[in-house]
């Protein structure tokens, strides 16, 4: 035994994983039929095991975490609640950036799956956990289990299956992500089965299969190749089963888009197998918002290929839903050939999941690209600028299309407006009074609030490139949304960076190009349906636009941004003076670092 817990810490991966064999071998053969000995080893080794989860010694954890996935049940039965709760304690990431370690959190994803299968799986599933067979017996507390697993399991998975961790080695996150869905498929296939004749627990079975085949279709269409085979290869694993497809919502559909044999599923890295996930599923309301949520990931990933065809697919996907029976179908244009009531359905529902999704992912890193180019996307490609959201929050029903466990937390941490109205949507008796729903405003207006929100502080020249170009194509649109955009636009033309000035003044000037005066802030609180701007003052704006060297000076660009709000008849916006508490910052230039070279030709600029 010292010599198995001595190899179980080794730092390389290969004796560990021998000595984790060895100890599921040792344990089986002389340990489980002495009642002293297994009474001892769970006082000793056990505990020990499950008290070092967040060890110092990285491949303490790694291998102990491993370790408890390789025991038998006699043993995990007595302490299951606790070995449940190590190792979902132990997927959590550490409150010190320096002592995380996504190894152990995978081998703890890996290892809970494991003890649940061996908890609570049948004899012969605990031998093949890729069987789908229903022919074994059924574990006797059938409530019992899927309690455990929707009340602790899923909501851990849940969390896991968010982390998108980047290092030095790229997006380590997603070794744990693929773990997540090995184990999610794995707990479905077992609980296949066993639920037959038990109402309630054929229900929360059906919940389970909608939140993992969602989970999976998210990461099937993000922007990983490996991830995305990963994510395919398990959706095929499901609908192999005799009766789980009867659970998924769209599954013919499902089946018909996957690939047919294992050659064909290299072409999910060729990205043959995206559109048609894309077509087939996007439209299913159960799979609408984890997919969106993948596709906007994929849409402003830096793989130039992998974004053109992720917004061909979502544009298609919109158009062919939105098309009249008599357009002419596949056509991007589709909003000026008649929308069908489902296609309208489908905007509406895709503006206030895009809002739900940007609410949670406000001033991410990983999301704030992503989210401004795929709006930018949707409003050049689709009619969705003429639908109408919630004015503090989106729609009531985005949030429930999420993992139940992951939505909260994520929406808590947004505070204000966006805090109380996510209460309100969760709870429907909150919000079926007519005096407390919140009015509706046009989509314009939130995606000004969310874009001039995003380049505030910003200093990734990159997001605020992006902020730019959304904020031009929301200058046409009424007020009060055209005042905030132009004013947005206003503060990036006098930005620090002398790249985000130059290139806010040549958008502009070309959205003003093709503009008449009358066009501008056309709407809402203009009685004479538009902003008050000459066309004499217009053609002023844009010569100065055009003349003024906005990469030079910022005196000489704030001068002439001055110039331009009062041409433009928009008030100067106040800029909040950033207080220096510390050492004096250093603006850098943003073409500096070797990362941003490489970015920037990965998009073929």
């Amino acid at each position: 035994q010292e010599a198995l817990d001595e190899n179980l810490r080794h730092p390389h991966p290969y004796i560990q994983k021998a000595a984790v064999q060895a100890l599921g071998l040792y344990t089986r053969a002389y340990i489980v039929d002495q009642a002293d000995a297994a009474a001892a080893f769970t006082e000793k080794q056990m505990h020990g095991y499950m008290s070092r989860l967040h060890d110092p010694n990285v491949a303490v954890r790694r291998g102990y975490a491993s370790a408890l996935g390789s025991l038998p049940r006699s043993l995990l039965a007595p302490v299951a609640g606790k070995v449940l709760d190590a190792l979902i304690d132990g997927t959590q990431q550490e409150e010190e950036v320096e002592e995380r370690d996504v190894d152990s959190r995978v081998n703890c994803v890996r290892a809970l799956g494991a003890v649940c299968l061996e908890l609570y799986g049948p004899e012969q599933q605990q031998q093949d956990p890729g069987s789908s067979s229903n022919s074994s017996t059924p574990p006797a507390d059938v409530q019992g289990v899927m309690a455990v697993v929707q009340g602790q399991v899923l909501p851990c998975l849940s969390q896991a299956l968010q982390d998108y961790t980047i290092d030095n080695r790229g997006d380590v996150g997603s070794w744990v992500r693929e773990a997540c869905m090995e184990v999610l498929t794995m707990l479905l296939l077992m609980l296949d089965g066993s639920c037959t004749g038990v109402p309630q627990a054929q229900a929360q079975l059906a919940d389970l299969a909608v939140v993992t085949v969602g989970a999976l279709l998210k990461q099937a269409v993000e922007r990983i190749a490996r991830v995305r085979e990963a994510a395919i290869s398990h959706l095929k694993k499901l609908l192999a089963s005799p009766s789980l497809p009867a659970l998924i919502p769209g599954a013919p559909a499902l089946h018909a888009a996957l690939p047919t044999d294992t050659v064909e599923l290299t072409g999910v890295a060729s990205l043959e197998t995206l559109p048609r996930l894309v077509s087939a599923l996007l439209l299913e309301p159960a799979f609408t918002a984890p997919m969106l949520e993948g596709l906007i990931a994929s849409i402003g990933g830096v793989d130039a290929s992998l974004s053109k065809v992720a917004s061909a697919a979502l544009v298609d996907a919109l158009a062919a839903s939105s098309s009249s029976p008599s357009a002419e179908p596949g056509g991007i244009g589709s909003e000026q050939t008649g929308v069908t009531a489902s296609g309208a359905l489908l905007l509406d529902r895709t503006a206030d999941l895009l809002l739900e999704i940007w609410s949670r992912h406000a001033k991410s890193p990983r999301m704030a690209t992503p989210l401004l180019r795929t709006a930018h996307l949707l409003l050049t490609k689709t009619s969705i600028l003429s639908c109408t959201v919630a004015a503090a929050s989106t729609a009531s029903g985005a949030a429930a299309s999420a993992p139940a466990s992951a939505v909260p937390s994520q929406q808590a941490q947004e505070g204000g407006e966006a805090s109380s109205s996510t209460a309100a949507a969760q709870h429907p008796s909150c919000s079926a009074a007519p005096s407390t729903s919140p009015p509706h405003v046009p989509l314009s207006t939130r995606l000004v609030e969310l874009t001039r929100a995003e380049t505030r502080q910003c200093t990734d020249v990159t997001r605020l490139l992006d902020a730019s170009a959304l904020l031009c194509l929301l200058v046409p649109t009424p007020n009060p949304s055209h005042t905030s955009a132009v004013q947005g636009l206003l503060v990036l033309l006098v930005n620090r960076y002398p790249k985000v000035r130059r290139y806010t003044a040549e958008q502009l000037y070309v959205q003003l190009l093709p503009l008449e005066p009358a066009e501008l802030g056309a709407g809402a609180g203009n009685q004479e349906g538009g902003s008050g701007v000459s066309a004499e003052n217009l053609e002023a704006a844009q010569e100065l636009l055009l003349v003024t060297s906005w990469d030079g000076s910022i005196d000489i660009a704030k001068e002439a941004r001055d110039q331009l709000a009062g041409l433009l008849k928009v008030p100067v916006p106040a800029v909040k003076a950033v207080t220096s508490t510390g050492a004096k910052k250093v603006v850098r230039d943003e073409n500096e670092s070797y990362a941003a070279l490489i970015e920037s030709f990965a998009r073929g600029f």
